[in-house]
């Protein structure tokens, strides 16, 4: 057969007959996978497995029963003059949101200041679900950290990792965590999620400090 493409991106595939149209639609793009064929069975196999997996990782977000936390810190200047930063979280279940939770917590020298935020909110979220019995949560992310330093993936840069693989080490304990990427194509998850910046910005407005976007 004639060559064709086909492009991962997004959660969908996409195929082209020329690369000429395969070149404009990828260009410009991050994260995008594409691949050549001159095989119309290679290509079919090819497509059925990616369009399993991404069926995969689209169910793995509606779990009935299961706690979802949406994690998130406050984004500040680098020259905020205060000594803390703001988190958010939304927990849900079966699509329901069952609990919000926001606070604040010192900054880190030399951590971007959303970062002490969104591991924050992961631990009190877990801890939320532990204390109302629920057997299992799983912490939907913006910070890749969030699972690989939890899932000891990552070796502990300071002190501050180290104790948050110690809490999540010491919470597996009682609850079964998962960790999931947020999936910015899927417009229910990015309501969640900015739900849950937005309770960090109110902390911090509430404190009077500012975050440097418009969220």
């Amino acid at each position: 057969m004639k060559k064709k493409y086909v492009v991962l991106y997004e959660n969908k595939v996409y195929e082209y007959d020329v690369w000429s149209a395969c070149k404009a639609f990828i260009e410009g793009k991050k994260n995008v996978k594409y691949k050549s064929f001159d095989n119309a069975l290679s290509m079919k196999e090819y497509i059925d497995e990616a369009e399993a997996a991404l069926l995969h990782t689209y169910n793995r977000y509606q779990v009935n029963d299961v706690v979802y936390a949406f994690v998130q810190g406050a984004a500040l200047p680098k020259d905020a003059p205060i000594p803390f930063t703001t988190y958010g979280a939304v927990l849900t279940l079966n699509g329901n949101i069952i609990k919000t939770l926001s606070g604040s917590v010192e900054r880190i020298p030399n951590l971007q200041d959303f970062l002490p935020g969104e591991l924050t909110a992961a631990l009190f979220a877990i801890q939320y679900a532990i204390q109302r019995g629920y057997p299992r949560i799983i912490v939907v992310y913006n910070y890749l950290g969030t699972e690989m330093y939890a899932n000891h993936s990552w070796r502990p840069k300071n002190a501050y990792y180290a104790n948050y693989i110690k809490l999540c080490d010491e919470s597996r304990k009682s609850i079964n965590i998962d960790y999931l990427a947020l999936d910015r194509s899927r417009q229910d998850l990015c309501a969640f999620e900015k739900k849950a910046y937005i309770l960090a910005k109110q902390q911090l407005k509430q404190k009077g400090g500012t975050t440097h976007d418009t969220l």
